[in-house]
């Protein structure tokens, strides 16, 4: 008996030791506090492509976000797989916008691929 309360304190007082808190002010943030220290971790900004208007009479934008740092390779290509857009960027920092113009190409389905180390998507733009 003596061995299982003893057990159990250890166990309260090892798991109550670490608490973790989030912070409404900083939503990318995690706080780790151990008694009376205050530890700051910087979590992972989630990365997202957003590709529009979609379908589209030509012009097309696309918003990067998360990719700080990233070496990031950026295509559009046809249904046919022949690339018609190709741009590598670098270092792209908190928000990237960018608007390309496929008023040149004929009407059908595209496909936007976006390539990172860690990340790999492809959207689809139907162009009328």
């Amino acid at each position: 008996m003596k061995k299982n309360l003893l057990f159990f304190l250890s166990f309260v007082l090892m798991s109550g030791s670490w608490a973790q808190v989030k912070s409404a002010a900083e939503p990318a943030a995690t706080r780790l506090k151990r008694g009376a220290e205050m530890v700051r971790v910087q979590e992972p900004e989630e990365k997202t492509l957003t590709v529009y208007p979609n379908p589209t009479s030509g012009i097309i934008n696309l918003s990067l976000t998360g990719f700080s740092g990233k070496k990031t390779s950026l295509s559009i290509v046809n249904v046919i797989g022949t690339v018609i857009y190709h741009e590598t960027l670098q270092n792209v920092d908190g928000r990237y916008t960018k608007t390309i113009d496929l008023g040149k190409q004929a009407n059908g389905l595209y496909y936007v691929k976006l390539e990172a180390d860690d990340y790999h998507e492809i959207r689809k733009v139907i162009l009328k």
